[in-house]
């Protein structure tokens, strides 16, 4: 009798381990199966889709220089009097100050007016020409650049004056 109920419990204790492991093994298929599939980026709290930003800072452009938005220069690889080749410059003349950009294709566009813009303003926006004059180049305007290395750039007006624009650049991979 004792044999009998060592083979039995044997038994028991086989058939349940198996269905524990057939539960494991289904309930991890099933995960699997049923686990989320991202091809995108991460969705950002609006409900677009989050860009990296690859530099945020703030950019004192002198006049008749040129600055390269990509650079991770501290000075974002200034040059004077040689805003060409450049993805952005300051041209103050007496009629009018002039936020210049790339002259091999329309690079920069000006803003609507917005407390607030993002990476979706850039990509979305017509790029027509390669400057920006007044009355688009004053304090509290934005404006976005496309840059030789096709990234997008944000540059909010903070300060301006005829020798400098100070700006707050922001700059998505």
């Amino acid at each position: 009798m004792v044999a009998l109920v060592t083979v039995l419990g044997t038994i028991v204790v086989a058939l349940i381990q198996q269905v524990w492991s057939h539960q494991d093994s289904s309930s991890v298929a099933e995960s699997a199966t049923h686990a989320p599939f991202q091809t995108s980026p991460p969705a950002s709290p609006s409900g677009g889709v989050a860009h990296v930003v690859r530099r945020q800072g703030r950019l004192v452009l002198k006049r008749w220089w040129g600055y390269d938005l990509d650079s991770q220069a501290p000075d974002w690889n200034g040059t004077p009097n040689g805003w060409r080749g450049h993805d952005v410059g300051y041209q103050p003349r007496p009629e009018m100050k002039t936020i210049v950009a790339r002259q091999d294709q329309p690079s920069i566009a000006p803003l609507q007016a917005a407390p607030i813009h993002s990476y979706e303003d850039c990509a979305t926006t017509l790029y027509t020409a390669p400057l920006v004059t007044e009355p688009w180049v004053a304090r509290g305007y934005a404006s976005c650049v496309l840059t030789d290395q096709g990234r997008y750039a944000l540059l909010s007006i903070d300060e301006l004056d005829d020798k400098q624009v100070s700006a707050t650049v922001t700059v998505w991979d």
